[in-house]
């Protein structure tokens, strides 16, 4: 019997992995998920995307989707079976002197996990090193 419980729970996991495999952040193209971090900018609109896909090919995040008009960009990390995996939206938004970067994080699991807080201050910090004015 404990066997069969076993085995159960491993296939639920699959199945849980698979699905969250499967998502993708284009469900967060129309709406913003609750709490940002924001920082402003004085580089270009085109010189931040860059930054940010130079970002993501040097570390462990993937661009899901970029829409350079609309000013927004969603990356990702990836779901193992000890890590949630987290989609981040971030808007670039043209202010009057300079442009806002709206960092926002999204979990890829039903249930948000202890340490997103954590992973989203993360994500902020190294977008904040990658757009510092060299």
């Amino acid at each position: 019997m404990s066997k069969l419980i076993f085995l159960i729970a491993i296939l639920l996991g699959y199945t849980i992995m698979g699905i969250t495999k499967s998502l993708t952040g284009k469900s967060l193209i129309n709406r913003k998920p609750g709490h940002s971090l924001k920082l402003t900018s004085d580089l270009s609109k085109v010189e931040i995307f860059s930054r940010l896909y130079k970002l993501c090919l040097s570390t462990k995040y993937t661009v899901e989707f970029v829409e350079i008009n609309r000013g927004l960009i969603i990356l990702s990390e990836e779901t193992t079976l000890f890590h949630n995996g987290f989609f981040y939206p971030i808007y670039i938004i043209e202010k009057e002197n300079s442009i806002e970067v709206e960092v926002y994080i999204k979990h890829k699991w039903i249930f948000p996990g202890l340490l997103i807080r954590r992973y989203h201050r993360q994500i902020f910090y190294l977008i904040t090193l990658s757009l510092q004015s060299i």
